[in-house]
């Protein structure tokens, strides 16, 4: 990702809350809704060096990516729920880590973070 300086100053720069997943897109977001472009080059290509982005994704890293997906949607949605959002992958209210992750309750303890 490329972004001049300016226009992530007027930004503030990157919303902390978000931790491994869902910060790009959020900060895109914020670029349109401030005026400016967001462009894509279908062309580049990315190499992950050892192939580590294909394997079993880690419980945390799941965890991580349900929260986030539901802070963005609550962020840039007006009217979305501030109390018991509904999981768009389980279908259940629930905003806990165990929702569809399949990390059970007491497992998920550790991992508990704020919206």
């Amino acid at each position: 990702m490329l972004v001049r300086g300016h226009i992530l100053g007027k930004l503030g720069g990157f919303d902390e809350r978000y931790f491994l997943s869902w910060e790009d897109v959020d900060l895109c977001i914020g670029v349109r809704k401030a005026g400016f472009t967001v462009a894509a080059v279908p062309a580049a290509r990315i190499y992950h060096k050892g192939g580590l982005s294909g394997r079993r994704m880690p419980e945390s890293q799941h965890y991580y990516a349900v929260r986030n997906s539901l802070l963005l949607v609550r962020k840039h949605e007006k009217g979305w729920p501030t109390c018991a959002p509904l999981s768009p992958y389980s279908g259940s209210a629930s905003g806990g880590a165990g929702a569809s992750t399949g990390i059970s309750r007491e497992r998920s303890r550790g991992l508990s973070a704020p919206l």
